[in-house]
């Protein structure tokens, strides 16, 4: 049957109505859809920016609308782990969050070892033992004499008391880096839970005291182990003498004034904060 020529032109214009109608729909979605992509890239390139100048509170909010649309993107996923690290929060939760997002980082790039070291850093502060010693290896796999790796590894052996392997680590790492005040000071708390005689701790720690002369951190260690010996004098003396020695160095005042107060000597523990903290302008002291 033979449609009529109203009814062919009524169709004509139904079919181009509808066309017309699907190219605008097409082009308002287009354009809708550059928008939405320019605005996620808006917050790609605003969160890494203020990641870059070191302002990481501003970073996340922004980095955190991007990743919530792209995921996938090691880069961010890196600043956005980086800042969370650095924004604390009472809880502790962003610790753990920051992990989540630097361990799909690590899994993207295997070959960033300061990614590693920092996801070693926290698996340490959240205390992830078991992770933290399979990433120590996993470094040191490559890299023998990573003091990072090798102080992480034997903290995580010692939380889960098992001193001896720890203690064979920490002296790897006290060979390595012989001046790691912590590295030494964990090497001894190992001796001393391992109930080593307290000769050989004295021995050990006046060789290194003599070694370094005049060094406050090795004198701050022979006090350690005279310590363990319980010869409180001894300690105090050596304790004393550190004192005289010691400048602004925050690790070896906060160590030395902590000793004090472990001997109850707390007018020198105070009066060494004192004195470090006009030698330097470290918030820490």
């Amino acid at each position: 049957m033979s449609m009529r020529p109203k009814t062919k032109r009524r169709l004509v214009v139904l079919v181009s109505v509808v066309v017309l109608l699907a190219a605008v729909v097409t082009a308002l979605v287009v354009m809708q859809n550059r928008r939405n992509e320019a605005k996620i890239q808006g917050y790609r390139a605003t969160g890494l920016s203020k990641y870059e100048a070191g302002d990481y509170e501003g970073a996340l909010q922004p980095l955190s609308k991007y990743i919530t649309a792209r995921q996938d993107d090691p880069e961010v996923r890196y600043a956005f782990a980086v800042s969370r690290s650095k924004v604390a929060e009472p809880s502790g939760n962003y610790l753990f969050e920051a992990i989540q997002h630097l361990e799909f980082y690590v899994q993207k790039r295997p070959d960033d070892v300061k990614a590693k070291r920092l996801l070693l850093e926290l698996y340490n502060s959240v205390q992830r033992n078991t992770e933290a010693i399979a990433l120590a290896d996993a470094i040191l796999g490559k890299a023998p004499e990573d003091p990072d790796a090798m102080r992480y590894k034997a903290m995580s052996l010692y939380r889960l008391r098992k001193f001896d392997e720890a203690l064979a680590v920490a002296e790897k790492l006290n060979a390595v880096a012989p001046l790691d005040l912590a590295g030494q000071r964990l090497t001894y708390e190992l001796m001393f839970n391992l109930r080593k005689p307290v000769d050989e701790v004295l021995k050990r720690a006046a060789k290194q005291r003599e070694a370094n002369a005049g060094d406050p951190r090795f004198e701050l260690l022979q006090a350690y182990a005279h310590m363990y010996a319980n010869q409180a004098d001894e300690a105090e003396k050596w304790l004393d003498t550190a004192a005289g020695h010691v400048g602004g160095e925050v690790e070896t005042v906060q160590l030395l004034s902590s000793l004090y107060d472990q001997l109850q000597k707390f007018d020198k523990g105070q009066k060494v904060l004192e004195k470090a903290a006009d030698a330097t302008d470290d918030i820490r002291l």
